[in-house]
């Protein structure tokens, strides 16, 4: 099923304008970090607030931190950026019945109570949708499904997947580096049914609303107000948290 959390609303950065190119398309350049900020301080200037950007993700680090602060940007970088939105999502479930799956686009990030697990993606097995069609795009599919069933069978309790990519409300997903359709309907299903999995039992959200988690959790934030929540990987998500919910 579709999760919704009181108080968080997804955002979708990636394709935001910067020098005549989508953010995205600066992710793996030298002036990724100044692009960013460029985005970041459009968007707060746009909804008229001074809120905090907490990051996360396995691409966050001091040197993005340093882009925002060039642009007085006040910013936080999370503990554990790696696995800090799957560590929350574990503590969001019943302790210690159930798993937490972060699928990134390199690779998942798995919170259970056994404690942490990464399981990097082999693009050979899993390969990137831009580079397959055809017959060979529904095998791509089928792949990534089973890479993420696999790291779910056997899991007591519920389990909560953030997921790379824009759902809609009745978890209808969108597309990412990943081969499934654009839109996808029978995503979340046909993950549970190959995790072989009673499909109310996997909660599925986006991956920066999931990061959004570990921003209402972290006591550096102030009890109240909204904070920008940024995902870094692959690609960048983002999400709005207003604490306030």
């Amino acid at each position: 099923m579709r999760l919704r959390l009181p108080g968080v609303t997804p955002l979708e950065l990636w394709d935001r304008p910067v020098a005549g190119a989508p953010l995205q398309a600066h992710r793996h350049t030298a002036g990724f970090g100044a692009a960013l900020a460029e985005v970041v301080a459009e968007v707060l200037r746009a909804s008229g607030s001074t809120a905090p950007v907490y990051v996360t993700g396995g691409a966050a680090g001091p040197g993005l931190l340093a882009a925002l602060a060039a642009r007085a940007l006040p910013a936080i970088l999370a503990h554990d950026p790696l696995f800090a939105a799957a560590r929350a999502g574990f503590a969001w479930l019943e302790e210690g019945r159930g798993i937490c799956l972060d699928v990134g686009q390199t690779g998942l990030k798995r919170v259970d109570a056994a404690g942490v697990r990464y399981v990097p993606r082999d693009l050979a097995r899993v390969p990137l949708g831009d580079k397959v069609d055809g017959p060979a795009r529904a095998a791509a599919r089928l792949a990534a499904i089973e890479f993420i069933a696999a790291a779910l069978r056997g899991a007591p309790g519920e389990v909560l997947v953030g997921l790379p990519c824009a759902l809609s409300d009745e978890g209808v997903a969108e597309g990412c580096s990943y081969a499934w359709s654009t839109p996808d309907e029978q995503l979340v299903p046909a993950i549970a049914a190959a995790a072989e999995r009673p499909c109310r039992t996997l909660k599925v959200l986006n991956d920066a609303e999931l990061a959004a988690l570990a921003a209402r959790r972290d006591p550096r934030l102030a009890s109240e107000g909204r904070v920008l929540v940024l995902t870094l990987g692959f690609g960048v998500g983002a999400a709005w948290l207003d604490r306030r919910s």
